[in-house]
């Protein structure tokens, strides 16, 4: 558990240092950073469900907590409409606000639901969860 949680503090002190450099507004450097720190969590539960990485019923359930947390705050780092060229966020964000809320929620929902209980779990959740960053990114996403 130690070993996760260090590795997902030195995942997000790395962005903070390096990413994102050319970013003026720190609303959109809020919402960069919590794109990126998605990365970790969900790159551990990808190489878990594939058999890549040994299964650790432990480190799954701490990543998927860490996951919720990022999910749910989705919502707060998009509630002012600010946009710079490189955050990808579309403007239709905020003229269909109450559709992203609708994804947002539902990629919550994906995330609550996982299965951290073997690999076939992580991996059939993955697969709602990868629906649920699909759905918002098609549509609210410029890159």
């Amino acid at each position: 558990m130690k070993k996760i949680l260090l590795t997902f503090a030195l995942m997000f002190l790395a962005t903070l240092s390096f990413a994102h450099a050319n970013v003026t507004s720190e609303v959109v450097k809020a919402r960069m950073i919590l794109m990126t720190d998605f990365k970790a969590p969900l790159s551990l539960i990808s190489r878990m469900a594939r058999g890549s990485l040994d299964f650790d019923a432990e480190d799954a359930a701490e990543a998927k907590m860490v996951l919720l947390a990022l999910a749910q705050d989705v919502p707060e780092k998009f509630t002012e409409n600010v946009t710079e060229t490189a955050s990808g966020a579309a403007p239709e964000i905020w003229t269909n606000w109450d559709d992203f809320l609708a994804k947002s929620e539902a990629f919550t929902a994906a995330v609550q639901s996982l299965d951290t209980g073997s690999p076939d779990g992580l991996g059939a959740g993955l697969a709602a969860i990868g629906a649920g960053c699909k759905s918002c990114h098609r549509m609210y996403r410029t890159k």
